[in-house]
């Protein structure tokens, strides 16, 4: 990584990093422990075969998982979720309901009824860097999937896109939500623009 980079950037990675220790020692005084990271794990959903690679999941106090997905930036707002442009969180959480996750003979299995998403970035209110968020309808959120409808919308949404892309004759659409904005103020850690240029060059070459 180039010296300017990692001195912007790695103290703020740091300072989320530290938050989320803090959380993970908080939440394991309330009997939430880490069962995996980075687990592949698949399942048979209406005859088709579907994968995934989790980034964690904690056992709960009551035994039940919690699906946890981290950020760099922002994660999807609920909007996006609830109109079915994000789900990968409920996918996830129903192969570790209807199928497993394993790695290196470590089996996970179970119902989750946590989903959320760990964010290095910075949060709209407060300080510092660092936050958690969910996609569900909780507390006095006004918006976003009731929990108890969560693995269900996700199922429906999932086999709709099997019948129509998988076993139906309907071509894969490129962009499903044009709107949909991939990329965010961490873009610089990737050097987009210098991609950008390259290719650019490339076509005026051609």
């Amino acid at each position: 990584m180039h010296p300017l980079f990692r001195a912007l950037w790695q103290p703020r990675l740091i300072a989320a990093l530290e938050r989320f220790e803090a959380w993970l020692d908080a939440a394991a005084v309330e009997g939430r422990t880490v069962l995996a990271s980075e687990f592949s794990g698949e399942m048979t959903f209406d005859d088709v075969k579907v994968k995934g690679r989790v980034d964690r999941i904690d056992r709960l106090a009551d035994g039940t998982l919690a699906i946890v997905d981290y950020k760099t930036g922002a994660p999807p707002s609920k909007a996006q979720v609830t109109a079915g442009y994000a789900l990968q969180l409920g996918i996830l959480g129903l192969i570790a309901q209807h199928g497993r996750f394993e790695h290196h003979g470590t089996v996970v299995t179970g119902t989750p009824t946590r989903f959320e998403y760990w964010s290095l970035g910075k949060p709209q209110k407060g300080d510092g860097f660092g936050y958690q968020k969910t996609p569900m309808k909780e507390g006095r959120a006004r918006t976003g999937l009731e929990p108890e409808g969560y693995l269900p919308f996700h199922a429906e949404r999932l086999g709709h896109a099997i019948r129509k892309y998988i076993k139906g004759s309907a071509p894969f659409t490129a962009r499903e939500n044009p709107d949909y904005k991939g990329y965010n103020e961490y873009d610089q850690l990737m050097r987009l623009e210098e991609w950008v240029v390259s290719l650019t060059d490339q076509g005026d070459a051609e």
